[in-house]
């Protein structure tokens, strides 16, 4: 579109077959975008002959043209026996949306004699579309009992609904025993995406539900809501009275995107961590603590008591991950102590703690 080129030329160019195809393709998307008539009789003679690889890429750019007319060029290719194929007009059409998209949609979902991956593909898209009609095609093909592939796929779409419409499907399913944990998991991770309203249901499966992997995934959903800055108290509670050290880890890294945490409380917890990363959990929350009150007590405390730790911890050979969020721990306090440190380990001798240290120094503020 900012080429320069008038259609016209643009339409030569794309039909110049001494030229690679490759080179040609993306002109695509203004032909598709003007629908002129000769735009349309250019994009159709090449689209419809060329080899699968470049239909897939240009499929993809025929949808985001945002011609509606262009529903009709990507509808046939879904009776396609090239798969690959079929998945691109999918995300196609889902792109340029509308009931009629989830209607056809929903007939792929429902069809058996479908392979799994395009109506695994359909089920994404639809979760991707955000419509009342995907929404109702997504939860009457749950209600169908699919393959737990399948099944999964729709949760993922159903999250990304308004919670109030779908937390009957959802809450059923977290709180069932027959249904497989995995599945159940994924239940409350794709709540991750989902409305505000369901933050409550989250920190409720967090604090009570008998099942420590779902309590842990229900901390991580949470802390995925970033805009839920209120949870700091909660979020605490919790951590205090958690058994489990992989759902407290989870519950420190919640509590990262709160306003305010309470200092004392932060840092009495993790100083009580016996689990590696819980431990260093609770130091970021702890050196996030520390960051926001430069010159407190709860400083001084970490930069006493935890940046020797951080130090040890991201010298020593332990897993990069630990290593990596010790570093972070150090980023987030920024007190002397805590760029001093970052200082030491600018040099360490492993190339991404190094590195990672150095950004680190260049966006602090002293």
């Amino acid at each position: 579109m900012k080429t320069g080129l008038s259609l016209e030329e643009t339409i030569t160019l794309f039909l110049d077959e001494s030229t690679d195809l490759h080179q040609r393709r993306f002109h695509v998307y203004r032909l598709a975008r003007e629908g002129t008539p000769e735009s349309i009789a250019a994009l159709r003679k090449i689209f419809d002959s060329a080899p699968a690889g470049h239909k897939i890429y240009m499929a993809g750019l025929i949808g985001r043209s945002g011609n509606p007319h262009a529903k009709d060029w990507l509808k046939p290719l879904l009776s396609d026996p090239n798969e690959a194929i079929v998945r691109a007009a999918i995300r196609g059409l889902g792109v340029l949306g509308g009931d009629d998209v989830s209607r056809k949609l929903d007939l792929i979902l429902k069809d058996g004699t479908r392979p799994q991956a395009v109506r695994v593909q359909a089920a994404i898209t639809l979760g991707s579309m955000g419509s009342a009609a995907a929404t109702d095609a997504l939860l009457e093909a749950f209600s169908e009992n699919p393959s737990d592939e399948l099944m999964a796929e729709i949760l993922h779409g159903l999250g990304k609904t308004r919670y109030h419409e779908v937390a009957p499907v959802f809450e059923t399913l977290i709180a069932s025993r027959e249904a497989p944990l995995e599945l159940r998991a994924v239940a409350v991770e794709a709540l991750s995406e989902s409305s505000s309203d369901a933050i409550p249901y989250l920190i409720e499966v967090a604090g009570h539900h008998e099942e420590p992997d779902l309590r842990a995934s229900a901390a991580w959903a949470v802390s995925a809501h970033g805009s839920a800055g209120y949870l700091a108290p909660r979020l605490m509670d919790l951590a205090e009275t958690e058994p489990e050290a992989e759902v407290r880890r989870r519950l420190y890294e919640a509590m990262l995107s709160q306003a305010s945490l309470p200092a004392d409380r932060v840092l009495s917890a993790a100083l009580k961590e016996d689990e590696p990363a819980t431990r260093i959990a609770g130091f970021n929350a702890a050196g996030q603590v520390a960051g926001r009150m430069p010159g407190s007590k709860a400083a001084a405390v970490f930069d006493a008591e935890i940046i020797p730790e951080l130090l040890r911890t991201a010298n020593q050979p332990n897993s990069l991950n630990l290593r990596m969020r010790a570093v972070f721990a150090l980023r987030r306090a920024n007190t002397p102590a805590a760029r001093q440190a970052l200082k030491t380990l600018s040099h360490c001798d492993a190339p991404q703690i190094s590195t990672a240290a150095r950004n680190g120094l260049r966006t602090s503020n002293p």
